[in-house]
């Protein structure tokens, strides 16, 4: 019989919520790599809430419209959209240029890959994280 897993609680200086927040790991070697380095402070953010997404929020392979995509079949798959940059801040409802700007620098740096354009009101893109960016340049 396997051993039940005691539920980290957060301490009240990390959550406003406590027990069954989203947390994402983040560490020092990556914190510390050149390739995380070049990014603006913005763009490391959203890396940040991008892998919030991952382990916080249902799977795109779980929504009905995504079904037939095989590649969706990841644990490293998020899916995330204008909509979801406007909640954290990092665009408004109105200009979402700084956003689409910061996502294809974390793609082209390689921390993440798009594996589904998405369509505004429609469809969330679909992105998988990606270890790209520890490969030399």
């Amino acid at each position: 019989m396997g051993r039940k897993h005691k539920r980290y609680a957060p301490q009240p200086y990390e959550s406003a919520r406590g027990t069954g927040d989203t947390c994402a790991q983040i560490y020092e070697s990556m914190l510390t790599h050149p390739a995380f380095l070049r990014l603006t402070y913005r763009q490391r953010f959203l890396y940040v809430v991008c892998k919030a997404q991952l382990y916080g929020r249902r799977k795109p392979r779980d929504t009905e419209g995504y079904k037939e995509i095989p590649e969706l079949y990841g644990d490293e798959v998020f899916f995330f959209g204008a909509d979801d940059a406007a909640k954290y801040g990092l665009s408004t409802e109105s200009n979402h240029r700084d956003f689409y700007r910061d996502m294809r620098a974390l793609i082209d740096a390689g921390f993440i890959d798009k594996l589904v354009e998405g369509s505004r009101g429609r469809w969330r893109a679909v992105y998988r994280l990606s270890s790209r960016w520890q490969q030399p340049p």
